[in-house]
């Protein structure tokens, strides 16, 4: 009988099917990670664009009007397109936006304490003095318009008068 060497043809037509097999595996990991990956990412950056918005709107402060909205729009890569209080006319590439909302806070009656004395007693602010929340969410705009939050953060802000 003569020394055969290499693979028969039957050897080569299973191990092309397994790793076929094994492979759609791999690619359907491969492709959500990605989609993982740019979901994560939008969070992490929708995260950022509303403690921004906030963290600047505390530097500014409530204007005697009382309640603020305010709206920014991003594009896909977190591009800011316009600023204002409505939708921007003609932007079909708005993929996020960020809606931050400011008014006093009247959900408690109690004091609001600002300090304390040399007794280490609780001082109450002025009569003017408040707390405000602020309220900031960020939406990923759908192509079939619709909106899917992805994050919301609020934090309270005292206002002395």
């Amino acid at each position: 009988m003569k020394n055969e060497c290499g693979f028969s043809l039957l050897e080569v037509v299973i191990s092309t099917a397994v790793v076929a097999l094994l492979s759609q595996f791999i690619i359907q990991m491969f492709i959500a990670s990605i989609y993982l990956n740019q979901k994560a990412y939008n969070l992490d950056m929708g995260v950022n664009a509303a403690s921004q918005a906030m963290e600047i709107f505390k530097g500014e402060g409530l204007p005697d009007s009382g309640a603020v909205r305010r709206t920014q729009y991003y594009d896909s890569k977190w591009r800011e397109i316009a600023a204002g209080q409505t939708e921007p006319d003609g932007f079909d590439n708005v993929k996020f936006i960020l809606n931050l909302y400011a008014a006093e806070d009247r959900s408690n009656n109690s004091e609001v304490f600002t300090s304390f004395d040399l007794a280490g007693n609780y001082l109450t602010g002025s009569a003017k003095s408040g707390l405000y929340r602020i309220e900031a969410a960020v939406y990923e705009v759908k192509t079939d318009g619709e909106e899917e939050e992805i994050c919301s953060l609020n934090t309270c802000k005292y206002l002395s008068g």
